[in-house]
């Protein structure tokens, strides 16, 4: 379900579309903020010990595809089905691969959400605001 606390959430996405928007998460993050230090966590529905969930993970956008391609194949995080979270420092961009299998992102840095969600293959996803998201939950209530 999209997010009501974020600022943008996805529709719900197949789950080989959010394989693939993982998956290009590190280039699409090299390139907009350059060789940066992020923070990664395990979430909600990740095949680790309850105690590693929401532990932050220090790693680079240099390297962090290690990451996620090893916590794939480990089978630590299932695309779709896990919450998988990246934030840059100052909590500019966070992005929630979430376990509902779409996308919320928010962040302080508009600009840099501006371009993420413009960034390929996110630009071919439908995002919803956070103002879209809580006026369909308060018409279906």
């Amino acid at each position: 379900m999209a997010s009501k606390a974020a600022k943008f959430s996805t529709d719900y996405l197949p789950k080989e579309q959010m394989h693939a928007a993982l998956l290009a998460l590190p280039d699409v993050l090299l390139n907009l903020v350059g060789e940066h230090k992020i923070v990664a966590m395990y979430g909600w529905k990740t095949k680790i010990h309850g105690s590693l969930h929401w532990q932050p993970m220090n790693d680079d956008t240099r390297w962090m595809q290690y990451l996620i391609e090893d916590s794939i194949e480990q089978k630590i995080v299932t695309p779709g089905e896990s919450d998988f979270i990246f934030e840059v420092p100052a909590k500019r961009l966070e992005v929630m691969f979430c376990h509902e299998s779409d996308i919320h992102l928010d962040g302080t840095d508009d600009e840099l959400l501006q371009q993420f969600m413009t960034s390929e293959p996110y630009l071919q996803m439908h995002w919803h605001t956070q103002a879209d998201v809580q006026k369909s939950m308060s018409k279906d209530a």
